[in-house]
């Protein structure tokens, strides 16, 4: 079985969201993703193309996050009991 299971898709919700930011606050917001930005729906649709081409053929029961580093830089999500 083949699938793509979005877990957080960019809706008006987290638009309106982040628009509740002054400038200050979105900025703020920004610096702590590592890359210095927040995710396009361009990027997450280039991370499912990958996933269904044949560049990841080999690729199975995986899970591909899109995030800008921000889980492997600030532990969320860690399931490590540490």
């Amino acid at each position: 079985m083949n699938g793509v299971a979005l877990v957080v898709v960019a809706t008006s919700v987290t638009h309106d969201d982040l628009g509740m930011l002054n400038a200050g606050g979105t900025v703020k917001f920004r610096n702590t993703i590592p890359i210095g930005r927040v995710g396009t729906p361009q990027g997450i649709g280039d991370a499912v193309c990958y996933l269904v081409s044949s560049l990841a053929d080999f690729d199975n029961g995986e899970r591909l996050v899109v995030d800008g580093a921000t889980t492997n830089t600030q532990g969320i999500g860690s399931t490590d009991d540490e």
